[in-house]
């Protein structure tokens, strides 16, 4: 497997040597306590209704705050579903037995969703939510960023996650809450039709020594 992903610009090597800095982890404070979250390493926003609620959808009336985080195919997220296997196995103790409990699992294919923009065969894709307060938004020099618009669906992350079980009767499992995002860098954006205007307009040369007096308006239609 490669870190190539789909409708990006980012070159898979630096996309290789990002994950090789910085992997998934256990967030550790200053006195080496664990306070329950895990950092990704960096992975591609989707969906990022993080700082504006999104639309009621039942059994939710409020929205959720919500953002989609796409791993690349090779990314390494043992630690993630280790993370959420002891959340399962904590709740419901006969998980993954003869008899015991169907789970949702909070990892899903996105070859499943090939259809969207940037969704890579071979990668997964964890959709993290919060109901009571909006999360955290930081760039890459940890300044807070207040306007939705800044965080594009497409652009570069880490997301901030804490594993945390439901029981809805019939559906029941393990998702992950989003504490936060740090945007690290720039991508090309879902939703924009995928034009990239390096590519669109590669090998086009325009002199632009010639006086533009020269054009007469007039003539041109």
């Amino acid at each position: 497997m490669t870190y190539a992903m789909n409708a990006s610009d980012m070159d898979p090597k630096w996309i290789e040597d990002m994950w090789a800095k910085f992997p998934c982890q256990k967030i550790v404070d200053q006195n080496g306590v664990e306070n329950g979250n895990f950092r990704t390493g960096p992975v591609r926003g989707s969906f990022m209704s993080v700082l504006t609620r999104s639309k009621p959808i039942a059994p939710n009336p409020t929205g959720k705050f919500q953002a989609t985080a796409l791993f690349p195919p090779a990314a390494n997220i043992d630690i993630l579903k280790q993370a959420a296997t002891e959340a399962a196995l904590s709740k419901w103790p006969q998980a993954g037995q003869v008899g015991g409990p169907t789970l949702h699992t909070p990892f899903r294919q996105q070859v499943d969703k090939a259809n969207l923009e940037g969704y890579t065969p071979g990668g997964i894709f964890i959709t993290a939510t919060a109901d009571q307060r909006a999360p955290y938004a930081v760039n890459a020099q940890g300044a807070p960023i207040t306007e939705e618009a800044q965080l594009l669906s497409g652009a570069w992350y880490f997301f901030v996650l804490r594993p945390f079980t439901f029981d809805a009767g019939l559906k029941k499992g393990v998702s992950f809450g989003l504490q936060g995002v740090m945007k690290i860098a720039e991508d090309r954006s879902f939703g924009g039709g995928g034009s990239n205007p390096k590519s669109d307009f590669h090998g086009v040369s325009i002199d632009t020594s010639a006086q533009a007096a020269s054009v007469n308006a007039a003539s041109l239609f």
